[in-house]
């Protein structure tokens, strides 16, 4: 009997070992038939197996489910409907093709596939709700089950048969992960097992109707469950919570933190959760590649694989150890194990920024550039981006300050980055790299550059592109068995090209001189020096700008050069938080005067069709109504000082400018329209 053809049988055996009648609807389902059964006062799942789930389904998951159902979850589970019998199940068929009948209660509720938005709020809860529910799973204590699962990650190698089935760009992505979960065996082997729901992704998992602050209502099938390595969890839940998050990092983090804090992870765990996600998805599409072979008219087997494809292209592009990192900072560790480490060798050493510029023998001091948001320094973006003007500011500001260097930069967010290669769409909406992960010190060009430790060249190239490094020179250290990386950029073109990876460098010696702009990357000359504690998957270049929403990882990743210069002049000072301004405003300001937004935001610049925050997080202003030709126009900026620096009043007393501005206005305006009225 095929029950999607014919249901009466099936309907017979609900009447008779259940006690139900009703409607059916078929639901599609990965190995099961399911079931919607609509009753004159209920709804439940109906779900008929084959012999080995059913004989998995006797042995292990209906305990599971039993005894799940005593724990105080705050979330929904199926509830098993027991036959007038007593039994869990009903069979149906006949000796030669029996399949077996169970029936659960309806737990009602919106898919988390078909949620929008998917907030930040919304996948912490889905992280703790999970944590909660694989905490209780881990006091089953059945023996395990040894049986072929290929949903099962321990056994994922299957799909290795499958690697070259896809298009060579997919196939080299396919091959990474298994790569990489191949090389993570040492590890992953030792890691601890017990049952797992195995299969929370998006349909599986369900929310309230409240459409404004959604709560997570359930989790349902638990046909897939099995014993394996418990952090397989953590790796599928991630991979349908975050499927389709323009900024799947991020988002992961989220889930991971609610996870974590009730259901613990391990630090070695943490080391192979990016491969697991990874080879998630390589599980999905070998099954949807294999299932369109054998039901090509069946939509629903293939439902995740656009979606799993376009998150594979994702999660490929982030470097693994970043992942690891993050991974790390979403369970309170320090996001690169060796940071304290490095910090407290690095506070030990008498390193002075001298040693990178022998030859300026006068300076023996730092002032500190602002090029914050919120500096008024140099003025707008434009004037920014005049590098005649801004090299001509520097001079002007090393003249005034001859025994100084002019330096600062380290985790300062600045505004001047406006190629778009620093720009992604985020989970909340676009971010831009904007916090400047190096010390900059700004000095003549073609002023001689020197190596602070022995090393060893690691990168040497001419990073050449509008705002690039230009001359960039990469060296590895190892100093009291600590390893580290420092960055040279914004160089000149010739000066990587004197030296061959791999080779030595030693203390003092001189590595290149500071490039012009034409040679720099199009800067205004300076040198870029950075410490990095790990090179990720780069090679000839590095990072040298971060997200703000990725700001704790980075900068462990990338330590303070100051902890080596001890300048504390060369410390970044940043404007202060929105809470500390609301507080200050409550206590000196009326409260005629109101803030908008939840929220409020701390605005510092405005730039065309946009206002900025103190990180340098962009808004488009829709609401503002001073800036009628955007904000901070350079001809209305000019004009305005221009006119400030010999008169500022008002309508009072004659003046020609009003009048010829009404005339201009006039110009525009219909005929009969001659009259100006100038309003508040």
């Amino acid at each position: 009997m095929d029950p999607r053809k014919d249901q009466d049988e099936l309907l017979k055996a609900l009447r008779s070992a259940f006690q139900l009648d009703g409607e059916l609807q078929l639901i599609y389902g990965d190995q099961d038939l399911n079931y919607k059964l609509h009753t004159s006062d209920k709804t439940y799942l109906v779900k008929v197996s084959s012999i080995s789930k059913h004989q998995r389904q006797l042995q292990a998951i209906d305990p599971l489910l039993e005894q799940l159902q005593k724990q105080e979850l705050q979330v929904s589970i199926p509830k098993i409907r027991t036959t007038s019998a007593g039994e869990n199940f009903a069979v149906l068929g006949t000796e030669s093709n029996l399949t077996y009948v169970r029936v659960f209660n309806w737990i009602e509720g919106r898919l988390w596939a078909d949620i929008q938005p998917k907030t930040s709020t919304l996948r912490g809860r889905l992280g703790k709700e999970a944590g909660k529910l694989q905490s209780a799973i881990r006091e089953y204590t059945a023996a395990p089950t040894e049986q072929p699962m290929r949903w099962d990650l321990a056994q994922s190698a299957w799909t290795e048969a499958h690697a070259y089935d896809f298009d060579p760009q997919r196939a080299e992505w396919v091959r990474y992960f298994q790569d990489l979960f191949r090389e993570a065996q040492p590890i992953y082997h030792k890691l601890k097992k017990g049952w797992t729901h195995n299969d929370l992704n998006d349909y599986n998992i369900l929310l309230s109707q409240d459409t404004i602050e959604p709560e997570i209502a359930g989790f349902i099938d638990f046909g897939d469950c099995c014993f394996t390595q418990r952090i397989n969890e953590l790796a599928i839940l991630l991979t349908y919570a975050i499927m389709e998050a323009p900024e799947p990092l991020g988002a992961a983090l989220e889930v991971i933190e609610g996870y974590h804090a009730y259901c613990p992870l391990e630090e070695r765990e943490l080391e192979v959760l990016y491969a697991l996600v990874g080879m998630r998805l390589v599980t999905s599409v070998c099954v949807s590649h294999l299932r369109k072979q054998e039901q090509p008219d069946d939509p629903y087997l293939t439902i995740s694989e656009a979606p799993a494809w376009a998150l594979m292209e994702k999660w490929f592009d982030i470097p693994c150890d970043l992942a690891h990192f993050a991974f790390r900072k979403a369970c309170g560790l320090k996001p690169h194990p060796a940071e304290q480490v490095f910090i407290d060798w690095a506070k030990k050493q008498d390193l002075s920024i001298r040693d990178l510029f022998p030859t300026q023998h006068n300076k023996d001091k730092v002032f500190l550039l602002d090029l914050k948001p919120s500096s008024t320094w140099i003025g707008g973006i434009h004037d920014f981006n005049d590098l005649d003007r801004f090299t001509y500011a520097i001079e002007r500001l090393q003249g005034q300050h001859p025994d100084c260097f002019i330096a600062g930069g380290y985790l300062e967010p600045r505004p001047l980055y406006t190629s778009t290669s620093y720009d992604r769409p985020g989970n909340s909406g676009p971010e831009s790299r904007t916090v400047h992960l190096g010390v900059d010190v700004w000095l003549p060009a073609g002023t001689a550059v020197h190596a602070p430790f022995d090393g060893e060249i690691f990168t040497r190239t001419n990073d050449a592109g509008y705002k690039e490094y230009g001359g960039l020179i990469i060296l590895k250290h190892e100093e009291e068995g600590i390893e580290f990386y420092t960055l040279y950029g914004h160089l000149s073109a010739d000066s990587p090209a004197q030296f061959d990876l791999g080779e030595k460098i030693r203390k003092g010696q001189q590595l290149g001189t500071l490039g012009d702009q034409q040679e720099n990357g199009v800067w205004s000359p300076h040198l870029h020096f950075q410490v990095m504690l790990h090179m990720l998957d780069y090679i000839v270049d590095f990072p040298g700008v971060a997200y703000k929403s990725e700001l704790d990882i980075w900068k462990s990743i990338c330590p303070d050069p100051n902890l080596w210069f001890k300048q504390k002049e060369l410390y970044t000072r940043y404007d202060h938080e929105p809470e500390e301004l609301i507080t200050q405003r409550r206590d000196t300001l009326g409260p005629n005067l109101s803030l908008s937004y939840d929220r409020p935001l701390h605005i510092v610049r405005g730039q065309g069709a946009y206002i900025m925050d103190s990180w340098g997080r962009q808004y488009l202003d829709t609401v503002n109504n001073v800036a009628h030709v955007g904000h901070e126009h350079p001809r209305v900026v000019a004009a305005g000082q221009k006119q400030m620096a010999v008169l500022n009043t008002n309508t009072r007393y004659l003046h020609e400018g009003i009048l010829d501005y009404a005339d201009e206005l006039r110009k525009s305006l219909p005929k009969d329209l001659e009259v100006i009225y100038l309003v508040n």
